[in-house]
């Protein structure tokens, strides 16, 4: 049964610039196809009886293979997690079957026990439980109950930092287990930090009381979550900053990573996942009054942001699309005596990282940057409308000054150092470093990003809707249109007089394409459209303008009589565009 589905007759999605290996599997293979991006929202039918299995069924002309990101599911504009495979994170212990075979658990520290329950695919008949405080030297505990039952539940009193189960051989049969727990007391309690206390204009929120917890194991929507009556008693202490891995780690529930292999011990289903972070925090009351930013460093690279019941915005760690032709661009002078130049790409405590144009991002610690300037993408179009955000500097005196930072130097004693300012009016004002109590952001409202098409080497565009070339064949003196198709380009006339755009990328030239009147006759009851050579050379069909835009999309703009046939005639290919005018 078909719930939803997405079709069209044009390539989805955008061309992103990129190629990759025709097979990604082969990562020496010389041939390198080019790459889409696709987002979409499908809407779903719901049948009665609900959903057990969904597949998604992708299906392109040309397509070789496809990579999945992401893929959400929403009830009613809501995000739904406790779905599989998400919700479901299972993983499996096997023995290598040849000889005796162990499994332990190390509980953080001493701590107490009495019963262990094991969760068998593949049970050991004979074995034993033992204990250790070093994992060096073990005690029995008890003895495996054997028997049919994929559980044993073993009642057994024992004391260590670690718990292991020891597996006979058994005629070279693996053993599989899917859980081990120990149930006790003692081990491991995770601590949160200290609070940090603020800094001046600054508030840390590391450490703290960060709580973590798995998506598919909270049912409560965002905004329930980060209402203050929201019980998170049962998520586990996080550590922040670090990845959602590490704060298992840190309370135990993982052995350590960077130890042996420990890393490929770790079900990777499991964090294969969203998770939720969830603080509660105080804003200082030297804050109270002023504007405030949540400024956060260190996501990667998604993320949705609530903030007292409401979602308030939605971070996305990309840089910006080839197609921009508005941005900003950093050029950075180190006291090296390096420049490196490119679009942010993000910054920790330490460091600020870029990406360059070769598509590479570099990383510089903030004490070798002697300089930082700050450029327009596009030098036809004010800087203040190229970028999202605006800064905000407040002064030791408690004024304010608002614009775009342009340059910011750091290369000298403190007394020197500086940063440049440009206003909404374009008027640029030195402030010293020294005079600064804070720096912010906000909302940019002058914020008017400029895109432009992609287009691959050879395609064509007319009035930016994708163009059907037919084959033009040559027959004594003229040169017919195999034939007109349905989606032949129409437009419309202004008195009397119809104008478009052509639009293509790659080496072609603007003489290449010539604009000329067809001629129609039927044949057979057959229209058939032509033109000869001497109706190309007496066509006064000349371009009115030709542009090249900063990403090399070239541009070509004609104008036409109305109610005519023409055809935009590709001497190159010997192929041609029919155009009708109304």
């Amino acid at each position: 049964q078909v719930l939803g589905k997405m079709e069209g007759r044009n390539y989805p999605g955008e061309a992103s610039g990129n190629k990759v290996h025709s097979d990604p599997n082969k990562v020496t293979d010389s041939v390198l196809l080019p790459t889409r991006n696709i987002v979409t929202m499908i809407d779903m039918a719901t049948p009665s009886d609900g959903i057990s299995q969904l597949k998604v069924d992708l299906q392109m002309k040309g397509a070789v293979h496809w990579t999945v990101t992401e893929l959400q599911f929403f009830m009613d504009s809501q995000p739904v997690t406790d779905i599989l495979p998400s919700s479901g994170f299972t993983s499996t212990w096997m023995s290598e079957g040849n000889t005796d075979e162990w499994v332990y658990v190390d509980l953080g520290s001493k701590a107490q026990f009495d019963k262990v329950r094991i969760h068998w695919l593949w049970k050991a008949q004979t074995g034993r439980i033992e204990t250790s405080d070093d994992a060096q030297h073990w005690h029995t505990v008890t003895s495996l109950p054997g028997g049919e039952c994929l559980t044993d539940e073993v009642d057994c009193r024992g004391e260590g930092r670690y718990v292991r189960v020891v597996m006979d051989k058994a005629d070279n049969r693996r053993f599989a287990m899917a859980e081990l727990e120990v149930w006790g007391k003692g081990g491991l309690t995770a601590v949160a930090t200290e609070k940090p206390q603020p800094e001046g204009a600054r508030h840390w929120l590391n450490g703290g009381e960060w709580k973590l917890q798995r998506a598919s194991e909270v049912m409560a929507r965002g905004e329930e979550i980060a209402s203050a009556s929201f019980d998170a008693t049962d998520w586990i202490t996080a550590t922040v900053p670090a990845t959602v891995l590490m704060s298992y780690a840190n309370i135990g529930a993982l052995p350590d990573p960077n130890y042996d292999d420990n890393i490929f011990q770790i079900s990777e289903s499991f964090f294969n996942s969203n998770f939720w972070y969830r603080r509660s925090f105080v804003v200082p009351e030297q804050f109270q009054g002023k504007h405030v930013f949540l400024n956060f460093d260190g996501i990667n690279w998604k993320a949705d942001i609530y903030l007292n019941g409401k979602k308030i915005d939605r971070i996305e760690g990309v840089r910006s699309a080839k197609n921009a032709l508005s941005g900003l661009k950093r050029t950075y002078m180190l006291k090296s005596g390096r420049t490196v130049e490119g679009e942010y790409a993000g910054e920790s405590f330490e460091t600020v990282s870029v990406f360059k144009s070769d598509g590479t991002v570099e990383t510089m610690p903030f004490g070798d940057i002697k300089t930082l300037k700050i450029s327009a993408v596009n030098p036809n179009q004010d800087i203040s409308e190229q970028s999202p955000l605006r800064d905000v500097v407040t002064l030791t005196n408690n004024r304010t000054r608002r614009g775009i930072i342009v340059e910011q130097y750091n290369g000298g004693p403190a007394s020197a150092n500086y940063i440049k300012m440009r206003n909404s009016n374009g008027v640029e004002e030195k402030i010293m470093t020294s005079n600064i109590e804070s720096i912010g952001k906000e909302k940019n409202t002058a914020y008017n990003p400029l895109f432009d098409i992609l287009l691959k080497p050879g395609e064509v565009m007319v009035n930016r809707e994708k163009a059907e070339f037919v084959k033009v064949t040559e027959k004594d003196d003229a040169l017919i249109l195999d034939s007109i198709p349905e989606k032949v380009v129409r437009l419309k006339s202004k008195s009397g007089m119809a104008t478009f755009d052509v639009e293509y990328n790659g080496d072609v030239k603007a003489e290449m394409f010539q604009v000329v009147t067809l001629t129609k006759k039927t044949v057979k009851k057959v229209d058939v459209y032509s033109f000869t050579y001497k109706d190309l050379a007496r066509s006064t069909f000349q371009p009115k303008k030709e542009e090249t835009s900063m990403n090399g999309t070239k541009k070509v703009t004609f104008s036409v009589p109305a109610n005519a046939v023409f055809a935009i005639y590709y001497s190159a290919s010997n192929r041609a565009i029919p155009i009708k005018t109304e």
